[in-house]
């Protein structure tokens, strides 16, 4: 029997699929059509090196079953089901093909479940299996965007087909990680203004990047674009993002109406690396510290401590550069460090923040430490110093057939609403809670959270199980993460 692996991705919605065969990510947008129904697109990408191409009179073919399956409970709402047979050319050349997968599936407004089943039917290995929570909302009466989808290139229309939006050709690009050499963010989104825009009329569209970490715009990556409104506006767009520094970003798209108020909202995270981009040396070693907050800390040991501390608010590029300089352990260059870290928080007075921040850590280190662990070492001291305090948090740690958990929920998060983070204790000898699942942009999420909660006395019986639908005496999980109180 071979082992299936199912792996989540810190991103939005990209998902690696893999067994000892196949190995494909899944992606997925939302999107609406006026006077129509609104509908899922998947997006699909197989790795020609994972594929078993098989020879027919001296070309490699692919002979691949892709399953889309749209349940509502246990409802099939929608599905699709085709064979992909792609010619590979030649043998070396199939290996480097990465075959590209779009459909769409109609679903009314609500919550579902998108399963994916992969079989490569010139192979003998089991199905592989994926899945996902999706929510469609369009609101009736007020102005909305569609997913924002990530593009790896488009052409004008010759021939309308399913990769035809709006009289252009899309082909997406399944991936949000971009690498050094990656230096053009490509996006395309759809605007359905509502009764709060009327026909024709002009509203502005502010599309830009900010850090994940701190929620700090980058004024270098904004763009405006004024538009008249009709039933869709099409945003297709491009960022040269070579002067981005490696680290997390939220790519925002707002829509804002002549009197200054954000009628609508949508975000798409990304993840970058450039080792081409690190932070300027030079200009920290000039920096004076005299007569600053940093002069008063007591001494390296404390220093370290601090700067690690600081870690669930500090990008990746700040992250490998404090870790060079606590391991080279120079009073003085971590001084200058922190001045300059808080100084791009505040370039006037750096010390609010700072001492803003530390009064933050010392709650975390009282309420979430360890015998082991600093409290902002821990998942919930993290996630409580990276976005703040929740607005509510269930607590149950006595539930009869699952492990202690935690459920956080945010009102509002950065530019997400509704977020939850799920913690949960399964040592049981120590305190320490680990985050098992959250639908907040770059967490984990899990869609099998329901099963690990509940694996302290049931195993999983299938890889498509949710656990949703499962009603254990005595559980609170369903209903407090679907109402937190």
């Amino acid at each position: 029997m071979k082992q299936i692996i199912f792996f989540l991705l810190i991103s939005v919605n990209i998902y690696q699929v893999k067994t000892q065969g196949l190995e494909a990510y899944l992606d997925y947008g939302t999107f609406f059509v006026p006077n129509g129904k609104p509908y899922v697109e998947a997006y699909l990408s197989i790795t020609g090196r994972s594929i078993n191409w098989k020879n027919v009179q001296g070309n490699p073919f692919s002979n691949i079953e892709v399953t889309l399956i749209l349940w509502k409970d246990t409802s099939i709402v929608n599905f699709s089901k085709e064979i992909i047979k792609e010619n590979g050319i030649n043998d070396s050349i199939s290996k480097t093909i990465n075959i590209i997968y779009e459909q769409r599936l109609e679903a009314e407004k609500g919550k579902y479940r998108l399963q994916l089943r992969l079989i490569d039917k010139n192979d003998s290995l089991k199905p592989m299996y994926s899945g996902t929570e999706i929510d469609i909302d369009f609101p009736n009466d007020s102005t909305s965007i569609s997913s924002i989808m990530n593009v790896k290139s488009y052409s004008k229309t010759t021939t309308a087909s399913k990769i035809t939006k709006s009289g252009v050709d899309i082909i997406p690009r399944i991936s949000n990680f971009y690498r050094t050499k990656d230096n053009i963010f490509t996006f395309y989104a759809e605007i359905y203004p509502k009764k709060n825009l009327k026909l024709d009329e002009q509203y502005l569209i502010v599309f830009y990047l900010k850090n994940h970490e701190n929620n700090n715009a980058l004024p270098k990556f904004k763009k405006f674009k004024k538009i008249s409104a009709s039933e869709v506006n099409i945003l297709l767009s491009s960022f040269n993002i070579s002067g981005l520094a490696s680290g997390n970003y939220d790519f925002i798209i707002d829509v804002i109406d002549k009197n200054n108020k954000q009628l609508a909202s949508q975000s798409y995270f990304i993840q970058r690396e450039n080792l081409n981009l690190k932070i300027p040396f030079e200009d920290i070693q000039a920096l004076s510290i005299s007569s600053t907050f940093v002069e008063n800390i007591a001494n390296a040991d404390t220093l370290k401590l601090i700067i690690e501390s600081m870690r669930p608010i500090t990008s990746s590029v700040e992250v490998e550069f404090a870790n060079k300089i606590i391991k080279q352990g120079d009073e003085l260059i971590m001084r200058q460090y922190l001045l300059h870290f808080w100084e791009q928080r505040n370039i006037d007075n750096p010390e609010l923040p700072f001492s803003e921040y530390i009064k933050e850590v010392q709650k975390v280190e009282k309420s979430y430490s360890t015998m082991i662990r600093h409290g902002f070492e821990t998942d919930r001291g993290r996630v409580y110093l990276q976005y703040g305090p929740p607005n509510t948090i269930s607590e149950n740690y006595h539930e009869p057939s699952a492990y202690p958990y935690e459920i956080w929920h945010y009102y509002t998060l950065n530019s997400q609403r509704n977020r939850k983070f799920i913690f949960y204790n399964s040592e049981l000898a120590s305190k320490e809670f680990y985050l098992l699942h959250s639908d907040a942009i770059g967490e984990v999420n899990d869609y099998q959270w329901r099963l690990h909660l509940r694996a302290r006395d049931e195993k999983f019986k299938s890889i498509d199980d949710t656990g949703e639908n499962a009603n254990d005496w005595g559980s609170k999980y369903n209903e407090w993460y679907e109402l937190p109180h």
